[in-house]
């Protein structure tokens, strides 16, 4: 296969160059305001600058190695970046920034001690405090929890610019609004709106608070402002598209009021009633080994659905069955135990009826 043609051209106010033996160039040296730009085959045109360069060259004459340093500039196709020195690499096809990097794209803004662009690739590796700021909340985003910018922080970065595709590592940390999210790695695809975080997942996510029932106050006082729910699990996968995530590989949730843990559970998400589009956990539905906790209480089922607006739990499939704080247990083929009172109703083969489990204060 023929390599793909070169072009590169160096620009500056005063040029030094050194020869060896046989008028062989060696080095090049300039200041006072450089400028380099290169193209590989019909790929889009690199160019950087700054203040001063020092171009090698090999025994064929042609350069080896670029080094620039002071305000150094980058621009290619849609992406800016500046640092203090840059490296440009022929044998590797790269440029790299170092030191206070900034990036910037159409949609976003990163900052890390080290960035490193594989020309012809759309390959862009960031290294170091790496932090990603969404220039506004799109529509096209991975991330909608809010109407508000994402940021996502990480030691190291790998994107393809020209898919939207990212993967962020090494304590990764995500937050927009109120939604946070932690794990090993991140990693984001905005074509199909997905977000996959691995590895130690934590998650916070705000649940409005229910509305106070007309008439008769609750058993307990109700609760104001916005709850948080706050997740673990192996892997959560985010369809943003959808509003919804799924939590797997021994997976909880908890809330001030209570908490499920089960081998998967699908989070569903919707605006939130204050008015605002932030997205706010609406139901939650979880299958496999199911262990609903509500104070000393204690259910357990194959399934169970949790729906944010009723307060309520539904256990259903296996043998359904809910231990309270004396020891006694209820069973049923469903059975609905809400946490604003101590409610519980039995749905089984004779009809349906309805319990009142006491608490026992310790």
């Amino acid at each position: 296969m023929k390599p793909a043609k070169q072009v590169m051209r160096m620009r500056g106010q005063q040029m030094n160059l050194h020869f060896a033996g046989q008028n062989q160039l060696q080095q090049l040296a300039s200041s006072g305001g450089v400028e380099v730009t290169r193209q590989v085959g019909d790929g889009p045109e690199q160019a950087t600058s700054s203040r001063e360069l020092t171009a090698k060259f090999s025994n064929a004459g042609e350069w080896s190695t670029i080094d620039q340093t002071g305000d150094v500039r980058f621009h290619e196709g849609p992406r800016t970046g500046q640092g203090d020195r840059a490296h440009l690499d022929r044998a590797t096809n790269t440029a790299t920034l170092t030191g206070s990097v900034i990036l910037a794209d159409a949609t976003m803004r990163t900052t890390a001690q080290t960035a490193t662009f594989t020309q012809g690739s759309n390959e862009l590796r960031a290294d170091g405090n790496v932090l990603s700021t969404e220039l506004r909340a799109g529509t096209g985003s991975a991330i909608n929890f809010a109407s508000e910018p994402a940021h996502v922080s990480a030691a190291h970065l790998v994107a393809d610019v020209a898919r939207g595709h990212a993967v962020y590592s090494g304590g990764s940390r995500l937050w927009q609004g109120e939604s946070v999210i932690e794990s090993d790695t991140v990693e984001l695809d905005n074509p199909s709106r997905m977000l996959v975080a691995k590895g130690h997942v934590r998650g916070v996510f705000p649940q409005a608070a229910r509305p106070a029932k007309a008439g008769a106050p609750p058993a307990r006082p109700a609760r104001s402002g916005t709850e948080l729910w706050h997740v673990k699990a192996g892997q959560l996968t985010d369809w943003g598209s959808e509003s919804r995530a799924r939590l797997e590989q021994d997976a909880t949730a908890e809330s001030p009021e209570g908490s499920i843990h089960a081998n998967q559970i699908d989070l569903y998400f919707s605006p939130s009633t204050s008015g605002s589009s932030a997205q706010q956990l609406s139901r939650a539905v979880a299958t496999g080994d199911v262990t609903v906790r509500q104070g000393d209480r204690r259910g357990t089922s194959n399934r169970a659905e949790y729906t944010a607006a009723e307060g309520k739990f539904v256990l259903s499939g296996g043998k359904p069955t809910v231990y309270d704080s004396t020891g006694d247990t209820t069973t049923g083929r469903q059975l609905t135990f809400f946490f604003a009172d101590d409610r519980i109703v039995v749905d089984s083969e004779e009809g349906s009826r309805t319990l009142s489990l006491h608490r026992v204060e310790k």
